[in-house]
């Protein structure tokens, strides 16, 4: 009895690490945890300048929006034990801590559940939960789900503009 339950013990184990490899890492691609991975082990920005033979070409990146975007959700973050650069997820875009793009502005993860958020275009400094989501229409924060319902109402609200009839026809080139 004694040598069946071992057997059947290697059996768990063995089953149960090949199970574990099988699921994977949580809530991301293969391919979006290899860019993960290479965002980790470069830690300075990618160059922007191109060599094309003796030329240089310099690529700008814009330095203001033009305006704020609509809306700014944050779905979580994954703050690193070994102090490397934590990732967080605004808009379903992945964006490592103390970076930022055309329209948002990450800071540095804290030890709290919200993270600092900062928008350029308006100057509007943000620090948002997992889950939250700023309107920057009503100018306030609220949660993901009490978002999309808002976001119903609005559109439910708006009047419906029909398009013109397109004629088959095509028009008189007489003149």
């Amino acid at each position: 009895m004694k040598f069946i339950l071992q057997i059947f013990s290697l059996v768990l184990l063995v089953c149960g690490n090949s199970m574990a490899a099988d699921f994977g890492r949580l809530f991301t691609t293969p391919e979006q945890r290899a860019n993960l991975d290479y965002l980790r082990k470069t830690s300075k920005a990618p160059n922007l300048k191109e060599n094309t033979g003796n030329a240089e070409q310099t690529f700008e990146l814009p330095t203001e929006p033009l305006e704020p975007p609509a809306s700014v959700s944050m779905q979580g973050y994954v703050k690193r034990s070994d102090g490397k650069k934590g990732t967080v997820w605004v808009n379903n875009t992945p964006m490592q801590e103390s970076t930022k793009n055309s329209d948002i502005q990450i800071g540095k993860l804290k030890d709290s559940n919200r993270v600092d958020i900062s928008l350029p275009a308006n100057s509007k400094h943000l620090r948002l939960k997992a889950g939250q989501v700023y309107d920057s229409e009503t100018n306030s924060v609220v949660e993901a789900g009490v978002y999309a319902k808002q976001q119903a109402i609005r559109e439910a609200a708006e009047p419906k503009t029909e398009a013109p009839p397109v004629s088959d026809s095509a028009p008189d080139a007489t003149e």
